[in-house]
């Protein structure tokens, strides 16, 4: 999986590609992730690492 969104942005980070992917996942299954959906990612831990892309 490649991350969500762009470097430096808050979905940027693997606990919002977890959530993009378990979001994925259930609606895909008919289901709804509201919850999920309304996680705040941004507040984890800064990230200061360079991606090539």
């Amino acid at each position: 999986d490649d991350l969500p969104q762009e470097p430096g942005e808050p979905e940027h980070s693997w606990l919002g590609l977890m959530r993009y992917d378990y979001v994925t996942m259930l609606t895909g299954l008919g289901g709804e992730a509201p919850t999920l959906e309304s996680l705040d990612v941004s507040d984890v831990a800064p990230d200061n690492a360079e991606y090539p892309q």
